[in-house]
């Protein structure tokens, strides 16, 4: 893929005020795991031959949440998924939005075309013709669940399943 300020200025373009996670933002264990950047990669997840990308972004303003018992600083965050075309151009549609208090323990993971968790209309399991995005948690570690996965449709949009909220 091409450099990560090259996809840190898609952001900057088309989501003002947010940037890209980096490694050092999320729990150690993830960082311990994980050799690339837990909020970004790269993959073929819409049926064209262009690269996309998926990344966990957040506000570049720190917020604060205070209640009787607590405060809290926090980030405001998306998980987006931008399509490339083939003048380098990416079109983002927004999968999630949340907050996340560091370190955070959510990362991305790519999954391969093949057999997914999404159950069809039909009741059986989604065959994903092209990469799909696992959003994923330490807690899932230990227990063999917790994790959602974004499959793309035909329709242009993502169909959510799994079991991370």
């Amino acid at each position: 893929p091409v450099c990560a300020d090259f996809f840190q200025d898609q952001i900057r373009k088309s989501f003002p005020g947010f940037v890209i996670m980096n490694h050092a933002e999320f729990d150690s264990d993830v960082r311990d795991n994980l050799e690339s950047n837990p909020a970004f990669l790269t993959g073929y997840f819409n049926r064209d031959d262009v690269e996309d990308f998926v990344a966990l972004i957040r506000t570049t303003d720190m917020k604060r949440s205070v209640t009787k018992q607590l405060s809290s600083d926090y980030h405001e965050t998306r998980l987006v998924a931008c399509h490339g075309s083939a003048r380098k151009k990416y079109s983002c549609t927004v999968l999630l939005t949340g907050v996340t208090i560091a370190p955070e323990y959510r990362y991305l993971v790519k999954r391969s075309p093949g057999r997914t968790k999404c159950r069809s209309d039909g009741g059986g399991y989604i065959q994903a013709e092209t990469d799909f995005i696992g959003w994923a948690s330490t807690k899932s570690w230990a227990t063999g669940t917790g994790e959602t996965q974004f499959v793309y449709q035909p329709d242009g949009s993502y169909r959510r399943c799994g079991d991370l909220n």
